[in-house]
């Protein structure tokens, strides 16, 4: 969060640690931009514990190529869902931040 604050946040130059964590998890591209670099850092660390104990990663974690007309079935699948929850939303009228705001305001009320 502190890498990605520091790229992020204008005002980050003058700013303490604690600042950067509050101000960059209350910023969605700042949060984003964490998960990226967090997703990166986990691929890169597993691959090398893979490479220093066995070498080959596919073998290592039983990856098996699928075909193209499953994963145009996976992405047909997936369009399927974000359609139906768009129109789920706007049938119901409702704004899709309503699923989220009881959450913050409960993580506001706890400290978490």
């Amino acid at each position: 969060m502190y890498i990605a604050g520091k790229l992020v946040l204008p005002a980050s130059k003058n700013s303490t640690m604690a600042d950067i964590f509050f101000f960059g998890s209350n910023d969605g591209t700042v949060v984003s931009l964490y998960i990226i670099i967090g997703c990166v850092l986990l691929i890169a660390i597993s691959l090398l514990v893979i490479h220093v104990r066995s070498g080959d990663s596919r073998q290592y974690l039983a990856l098996k190529p699928f075909s193209f007309a499953v994963g145009m079935g996976l992405l047909g699948l997936l369009l399927i869902f974000m359609i139906g929850s768009q129109a789920l939303t706007y049938l119901l009228d409702k704004s899709p931040l309503l699923f989220v705001d009881p959450f913050i305001s409960l993580s506001a009320q706890y400290g978490c």
